[in-house]
């Protein structure tokens, strides 16, 4: 109930003391495996609460206590998700990059790999830096898209157009976009 109820602190205390009065009871795993979600949850519920700083340490408490967690690439992947919502850049690239190097060739590297790309390319504008990263993707569900950016950026493009429409008696003025 409390859990639900988002009272973090008050459900881990409860079944905390559940542990430490029955330590033989048959629900010990379960309760146990609760606890550990838990932990996670804490920072989820942060994350989507938009408290990022909280929701960084939480999950960086989680990482730490359970590295052998399967939630741990997600994890480390939302912790570079925070960092692109608060546009630090260079901040959410570095942790993606650890994600790529502790977990190579899972889909959630794979997620990271291509958001290097993504980002250097919207965000930082260094196109060679965001093809090379994109090349660098080359397994998972993203490798198709990833292989998409780097054919529209190496694509030749001509592109014209007009910001409105001119009159007659008015000299029009055209955008013109080449690559």
């Amino acid at each position: 109930t409390y859990r639900m109820q988002r009272k973090f602190a008050d459900a881990q205390r409860v079944w905390q003391e559940f542990l430490r009065a029955h330590p033989t009871h048959k629900d010990w795993s379960a309760v146990q495996q609760q606890l550990l979600d838990l932990e996670y949850e804490v920072g989820a519920d942060r994350y989507a609460e938009k408290q990022y700083p909280e929701a960084r340490e939480a999950w960086q408490r989680f990482l730490d206590a359970h590295p052998l967690d399967p939630r741990c690439p997600e994890t480390l992947y939302a912790l570079g998700q925070i960092e692109h919502d608060r546009k630090e850049w260079q901040a959410a690239i570095d942790a993606w990059t650890r994600l790529v190097s502790k977990y190579p060739g899972t889909d959630p590297a794979s997620h990271a790999q291509f958001m290097i790309g993504f980002t250097r390319e919207r965000e930082l504008h260094r196109f060679p830096e965001a093809i090379e990263a994109y090349r660098a993707c080359t397994w998972g569900a993203y490798a198709p898209q990833a292989q998409a950016r780097i054919q529209e950026m190496e694509a030749k493009k001509l592109v014209v157009v007009t910001e409105r429409t001119f009159r007659s008696n008015e000299t029009p003025e055209l955008k013109v976009v080449t690559r």
